[in-house]
């Protein structure tokens, strides 16, 4: 009896983590095709970050260290996992930059 519980409550979770991905995927989609001046900007917004990605992924290097190579990690993954490391640094950096002259731009006002 516990088992039976157990699957039908695994088959559910299954089913309400499918409707939730639908909905994250759909909802946003049918506010873009109502609102395109919204959605211009959230796609200047991501090709943004795909640029400065683009950037950081062509300053990585793709040197594989003995430490990586024991894992199965070879150079594309190497230069992947160090552009993504830029791409986080220059992000997070520039989001603390920024809330600290929202900040100090509100004290002067």
């Amino acid at each position: 009896m516990a088992e039976t519980m157990s699957t039908i409550g695994l088959y559910l979770t299954y089913v309400l983590l499918l409707v939730a991905v639908v909905s994250m995927v759909a909802f946003p989609l049918i506010y873009s095709i109502k609102h395109p001046k919204g959605a211009i900007k959230s796609l200047l917004g991501i090709g943004a970050i795909l640029a400065l990605f683009a950037i950081c992924y062509a300053f990585s290097s793709s040197e594989v260290l003995p430490e990586y190579s024991k894992y199965g990690v070879g150079s594309n993954e190497v230069k992947l996992i160090g552009a993504s490391l830029r791409t986080l640094y220059v992000l997070g950096i520039g989001g603390i930059l920024f809330a600290i002259y929202a900040e100090v731009s509100k004290f002067f006002k």
